[in-house]
């Protein structure tokens, strides 16, 4: 029988393309199961790095995040080289999408069942990024950490909609209410960034799920991670300090190093920052509308 509090680390052997590759998840405190995922697949001189939180009663999310992750894999590993990178991840995610949501509706007792996914896909010293929900990507160069992905959530689009300022989304109480998510329903919008990250020797680039970005701030993932610290050990002491935090949700953290004899650039490029999109009208309407029932729920509960 399966032990589903376990997920297998990513720990290749070899390096791969002048990178080393390592992943680490534990369940965490709380829960029952470990229903993050992660996988690392190689085609070519590519590789494609990714991590998947899923969610669902009844061991949905266990079955989400797997079924998205080996849908992930199998795109990646049936593709050319000649596919562009953008194009497929987008359809890689599309087609993960598609198969969460059609093995949930196949099984009753898998209704409602979705995940996250962040992946990275690596070619000549550039990674590639796409995400749906809230699991992050980010880069890791000299102590610090630049966050590569906007995560899809409710709180995101008051911030988006300038109803709330940006400071207060990591740590807003509807901060893990997800605006969208693999299998969720039929189709779903993924968002790539539009140029890949150059990777200088030594840069990191770390994929994790919520259970650890949620308790660990931006600006003490840089140092904990930092070339020249052991990758395995690096992963390792991120989870423990996730638990140190009461580790309420699983933690997973998997993370590419290009390797080299070469100086890291001082900065982080410009090319790494997170543009923020400006909000459509339709979009501003959504998210007033958010922020209004949470107000009168508020007003309920200090009513009662």
């Amino acid at each position: 029988m399966t032990d589903r509090r376990l997920v297998p680390p990513i720990e290749p052997r070899d390096t791969f393309q002048g990178t080393l590759v390592r992943g680490a998840s534990d369940v965490g405190s709380v829960r029952e199961e470990n229903q993050d995922f992660m996988g690392w697949f190689t085609r070519g001189s590519r590789q494609l790095l990714v991590v998947c939180d899923g969610m669902g009663g009844h061991s949905g999310g266990y079955e989400a995040s797997r079924i998205a992750v080996q849908a992930l894999g199998q795109v990646f590993q049936e593709s050319s080289d000649a596919d562009p990178p953008i194009a497929l991840l987008r359809r890689a995610l599309q087609t993960a999408n598609r198969k969460v949501f059609e093995e949930a509706a196949r099984k009753t007792r898998l209704r409602g069942m979705g995940s996250t996914a962040v992946v990275a896909l690596v070619e000549d010293n550039r990674a590639w990024i796409a995400h749906v929900g809230d699991s992050r990507a980010y880069l890791i160069r000299r102590g610090q950490a630049e966050r590569l992905t906007r995560d899809h959530t409710q709180v995101n689009r008051l911030v988006a909609a300038g109803l709330i300022p940006e400071e207060e989304a990591d740590h807003h109480p509807l901060g893990h209410i997800l605006d969208r998510s693999i299998g969720s329903s039929a189709s779903v919008e993924v968002e790539v960034r539009p140029e890949p990250v150059e990777l200088a020797p030594h840069d990191r680039v770390m994929l994790c799920s919520d259970g650890y970005c949620g308790l660990v701030d931006d600006h003490e993932i840089g140092p904990q991670l930092e070339a020249g610290r052991d990758l395995a050990e690096a992963l390792l002491a991120g989870i423990h300090l996730a638990l140190s935090r009461g580790g309420p949700d699983n933690i997973t953290l998997a993370t590419l190093e290009l390797l080299g004899d070469g100086r890291a650039p001082s900065a982080l490029p410009s090319s790494a920052r997170v543009e923020e999109p400006s909000a459509p009208t339709s979009d501003l309407l959504g998210a007033a509308l958010v922020l209004l029932l949470t107000l009168a729920a508020m007003a309920w509960v200090l009513s009662v």
